[in-house]
């Protein structure tokens, strides 16, 4: 029996929803029975009982889940659902050490980028990943968001930061000749030299420190055209070349004649 699909049908939810609160159900049945009995006392609300099945969700020893149970109920002060899965995650923490490692782990496998549509022309990119990353991924978009706003562009902060995102999106690493270096983790170079060249998005790119201390001291010349194409230069006349990443290969492509869906066939009758 797919119950699952019996429930989201039921509830009008998506799927994925259905299989959240079917485990939830099975969670408080077999290992969270005193939850379940204070949310049928009304004790607990469905919220807070969804918060604290989220946060003991690393273990499955009954004796550590008892013991959890006996002191969030015997501490029930009015605390709010997040409060209470702080509590116990707390908790569980102390009496169990190895289940925080665990659930960093687990949520570390589940890392993801997603796309939300919204309205106006405008989506959502939302980030799910681990906090060193993230940090740095902000501090470089703040960086390159600030340095335009200092040189006078006269753009919301916030738009300069989602320019400065997708600019790291199409230069992925240093455009150091063969550097490795992540773009995230890189200087923000002008292109033309400042103040002769103007701090904007076409003139900025990533450059790891050494390579950009060559280019500062004449080792190294960068130019790029209309398309976003860098070429570095040496005083010797080597060149490289790198192009901003092409992500049209990844999108969906056009339906063809014979990919257009064809008329049904007439019924049998």
């Amino acid at each position: 029996m797919a119950a699952d699909a019996e429930v989201s049908l039921a509830l009008r939810e998506p799927l994925r929803c259905a299989q959240n609160r079917i485990h939830r159900a099975l969670r408080l049945r077999t290992l969270l029975p005193a939850f379940k009995r204070a949310f049928h006392r009304g004790d607990l609300s469905d919220y807070d009982v969804t918060q604290l099945v989220e946060a003991t969700s690393c273990t499955d020893d009954p004796e550590t889940l008892a013991r959890v149970q006996e002191s969030t109920l015997g501490n029930l002060r009015g605390q709010s659902g997040s409060e209470l899965r702080r509590y116990a995650r707390r908790l569980l923490d102390r009496l169990d050490p190895a289940a925080a490692l665990r659930r960093a782990r687990k949520a570390r496998s589940e890392a993801d980028v997603t796309l939300h549509p919204g309205e106006d022309g405008m989506a959502s990119i939302v980030t799910d990943q681990p906090v060193e990353d993230a940090m740095i991924i902000k501090a470089a978009v703040d960086a390159k968001a600030i340095t335009a706003k200092q040189a006078g562009d006269p753009r919301p902060i916030g738009v300069l930061r989602a320019k400065a995102l997708t600019q790291l999106c199409a230069y992925p690493t240093s455009l150091g000749p063969a550097s490795q270096v992540r773009a995230e983790r890189c200087d923000v170079d002008h292109f033309d030299e400042w103040p002769d060249g103007a701090t904007i998005e076409t003139n900025l790119g990533p450059f790891d420190r050494p390579w950009h201390n060559r280019k500062t001291r004449g080792s190294l010349t960068v130019t790029v055209d209309d398309s976003g194409a860098v070429t570095v230069t040496t005083v010797l006349g080597q060149t490289r070349t790198v192009t901003p990443y092409d992500y049209s290969p990844h999108l969906d492509p056009s339906p063809t004649a014979s990919d257009e869906p064809k008329d049904p066939e007439p019924p049998p009758f």
